[in-house]
């Protein structure tokens, strides 16, 4: 996908980024209906999710209006309109305007790479790190771009970003929550001779349905030692958690009570800047 001079272009290998149109301590554009962030209560996590940037089959979608879902696009990765959209969330002071006083001690990302990458520009310059997490990687496992690359593959991709990622040796152990390999020949049972889903690419797969993944995603949270947290993750693990639409690298604030398991909706932030928007 090309792009014009004035959005940013990142050079996976060499790590470098190049024309970066957003603008130096730009405030984030603040959705108006969602209620002010307010001091953390006892009982309650900060999580901050972020959705990740525009993806190869996200912009297939805006090109055509129908989902682009071939085996071209598994474990779609990030295009160089999103590379731009996660970059300006590294500008000068542009996450401290989203978080305020309540930094994350963490950032915990889908093994997905499209998530993984936005983690790595967006935070690249904090001393936050990175760790990832099989638990918020997208819903609908009977798309390809849902389901990751082999293992070796993920390593390697990880390798070439802008900030480490921590903890990517625990998804050599497969479980009902991650396994690519077999949701990858489900797919391919599951499609006739024209690529379209027998069984609706919509609705849950038998393993997805029995392994409730957002509610072990809630659940991991509440678990970790962290009172405030960031999540690179996706459109479908944003919506089904916080019932928000957010578009790609907006940021949503929330506050998850460890009692209840009830997350309240802060605000939702969009990259700052001028960086071109996208579903």
């Amino acid at each position: 996908m090309e792009i014009d001079n004035h959005k940013t272009r990142v050079d996976r290998h060499s790590r470098v980024r190049h024309n970066i149109h957003c603008t130096p301590n730009f405030q984030p554009s603040l959705k108006p209906f969602m209620r002010p962030t307010t001091a953390l209560k006892m009982s309650y996590k900060r999580i901050y999710f972020i959705r990740h940037g525009q993806s190869e089959a996200n912009a297939a979608k805006d090109r055509t209006g129908n989902p682009n879902d071939s085996l071209s696009v598994r474990d779609a990765k990030l295009t160089e309109l999103g590379q731009a959209q996660a970059s300006c969330w590294n500008t000068p002071n542009a996450l401290t305007q989203v978080y305020d006083n309540e930094p994350p001690e963490i950032v915990i990302c889908s093994p997905l790479r499209r998530a993984m990458e936005t983690a790595s520009l967006a935070f690249q310059n904090t001393e936050i790190p990175i760790v990832c997490s099989r638990y918020p990687r997208e819903r609908w496992w009977k798309h390809y771009q849902c389901i990751g690359s082999e293992h070796e593959e993920t390593i390697n991709f990880a390798n070439t970003l802008s900030k480490s990622i921590g903890k990517l040796e625990e998804l050599t152990t497969t479980d009902q929550f991650w396994n690519p390999e077999l949701e990858l020949k489900e797919i391919m049972l599951d499609r006739d001779e024209n690529n379209v889903s027998k069984s609706g690419l919509y609705d849950p797969s038998e393993r997805e349905a029995i392994a409730q993944g957002m509610e072990a995603t809630k659940e991991f949270l509440k678990a970790r030692p962290e009172t405030v947290i960031a999540v690179a993750c996706h459109w479908g693990v944003i919506n089904a958690l916080t019932d928000v639409s957010p578009n790609n690298c907006d940021i949503v604030a929330t506050d998850l009570d460890i009692e209840t398991g009830e997350i309240l909706v802060l605000q939702t932030f969009e990259p700052p800047g001028d960086v071109e928007k996208s579903i």
